[in-house]
């Protein structure tokens, strides 16, 4: 089974080396050109404590993967409304070869769920780049109302390059991908319920807790 390589960054607040990049000459700006600069990468809210977030980028820049450690939605005696909703937000600055743009085109949740009957979770996201809110992709999954105590698996997919709501700016070398990412526990909040994103299977090609993929695409000349 083919596998793709990728570049972890363990977030802890300290400056971070970023991978290596080709230097051999190209026809064309080459997406394995990208650097994510993880040293200015920033993170907040309250489903991310600091330290609680890991960042992998694909050696071919195609896949970011996340991992969350403390990103959980509970219910429940006692719990309110800062207990049943949850969010993070990154910042993720980009250095990117002159002439490409990119697009978000799909995205995958990972996490488990214990729902009481009655109650059912929501996982979104709203992908948009600084300077252009007005350019924006949101991915929203629900999980099934339950009863219900398993781990899930939940795909956004958008396949049709004209379906692709927002593409980044031609003309740039930098850029920043904003990503929020909000859990609700919805229904019956009075019973005792919980919903994650977290990396369930620790196989290799799976630990993640939200993969997104990423399309690349060479700018119109004369842009």
């Amino acid at each position: 089974m083919k596998s793709t390589l990728f570049t972890l960054f363990a977030l802890a607040g300290s400056a971070l080396a970023l991978p290596q990049i080709s230097t051999e000459p190209t026809g064309q700006p080459n997406p394995r050109d990208v650097q994510f600069d993880a040293s200015k990468m920033i993170i907040f809210g309250d489903g991310c404590p600091t330290g609680s977030v890991k960042f992998a980028a694909s050696t071919d820049k195609t896949k970011i993967q996340l991992i969350f450690e403390k990103f959980f939605a509970l219910s429940g005696p006692g719990k309110g409304p800062e207990d049943w909703r949850k969010a993070c937000t990154l910042s993720v600055p980009l250095v990117i070869p002159q002439g490409l743009s990119y697009s978000i085109v799909s995205s995958i949740y990972r996490g488990s769920g214990h729902l009481e009957k009655g109650q059912t979770g929501k996982c979104s996201t709203t992908y948009w780049f600084t300077g252009e809110r007005g350019r924006q992709v949101r991915t929203s999954v629900s999980i099934p109302t339950g009863p219900k105590d398993e781990d899930y698996d939940f795909y956004w997919d958008k396949v049709d390059e004209s379906d692709v709501v927002a593409w980044s700016p031609c003309g740039q070398t930098s850029s920043i991908l904003n990503m929020m990412t909000d859990l609700n526990l919805l229904g019956n909040r009075n019973k005792p319920g919980r919903i994650t994103i977290d990396a369930q299977d620790l196989a290799s090609d799976t630990q993640y807790s939200q993969e997104i993929h990423i399309q690349w695409r060479n700018c119109p000349k004369n842009y």
